[in-house]
């Protein structure tokens, strides 16, 4: 659809056209734009603080097990998308002969904590049921570092906590 104005002033007609479909849809496509990006956009992630310190277990009384020893220095972060979440725990090799290492994660908001878990080269469950959008942080782990009188003396060696942070299934 063409408008033409006539000017006052005894110049020529000028055309002015009227925003066509493409413009209507530009307009409508930019206004849907704006309206999804202000929801807030999360991606899924879990952030540990740091290592724990060293665990040893140096004295056994006679006639008992060695006390087990533990570790609450650390904490994690955790931030969900809509979807159910769960974080799983394992381990990058196996523990030596009667020696286990435990873990324990406080539970974010909506969460379940599975308690103590001992670790294992398997992933297991340590939190379920994360409901969507969780964003939370400074929520405590704690390692429980024990072994029996069958253990003996065992050399020091490290083990590497893998947490991962799935969609619960």
């Amino acid at each position: 659809m063409r408008i033409y104005i006539s000017s006052d002033n005894g110049h020529r007609d000028r055309e002015r056209r009227q925003p066509g479909r493409a413009a209507l849809l530009l307009s409508i496509l930019v206004a849907f734009c704006l309206h999804i990006s202000s929801f807030p956009l999360y991606a899924d992630s879990l952030t540990v603080s740091g290592d724990p310190g060293i665990l040893v277990i140096n004295s056994v009384t006679a006639g008992s097990q060695p006390t087990s020893v533990t570790d609450a220095t650390t904490t994690y972060s955790v931030v969900t998308t809509p979807a159910q979440m769960r974080i799983t725990g394992e381990l990058n090799s196996s523990m030596p002969p009667n020696v286990n290492l435990r873990i324990t994660l406080q539970a974010p908001a909506g969460g379940t904590s599975s308690g103590s878990v001992q670790l294992t080269t398997t992933a297991k469950d340590l939190i379920t049921g994360m409901v969507h959008h969780t964003n939370q942080g400074g929520l405590s782990i704690t390692y429980e570092f024990s072994a029996t009188v069958g253990a003996g003396v065992i050399s020091s060696s490290s083990r590497t906590v893998t947490l991962t942070l799935t969609t619960l299934n």
